[in-house]
């Protein structure tokens, strides 16, 4: 189980297959099973936390907690500009 950067403008599942195609190429396995511990948004960059073959099942237990977001106020100022010179 290890932690991953999602960038923004790809989805939880394709930064996983990305992984597992990493991990599959490196460990020379044919299968192997990678999950991912909650979907961030496509548009969202954060942390992903990652289980690997056995840690899958166990990923609920270390997630399990308060989340937090920020937005950052440049972006949400811009967005709001934008939404007032349309209307």
């Amino acid at each position: 189980m290890f932690c991953v950067y999602k960038p923004p403008n790809i989805t939880s599942a394709q930064c996983v297959a990305r992984i597992k195609n990493i991990l599959r190429s490196g460990l020379g396995v044919k299968k192997l099973k990678v999950g991912h511990g909650g979907t961030l948004d496509k548009y969202a960059e954060g942390v992903l936390v990652i289980g690997v073959g056995k840690s899958c099942k166990l990923l609920q237990q270390y997630i399990d907690g308060d989340k937090e977001y920020k937005v950052g106020g440049y972006h949400l100022a811009s967005f709001l500009i934008l939404i007032t010179a349309k209307c």
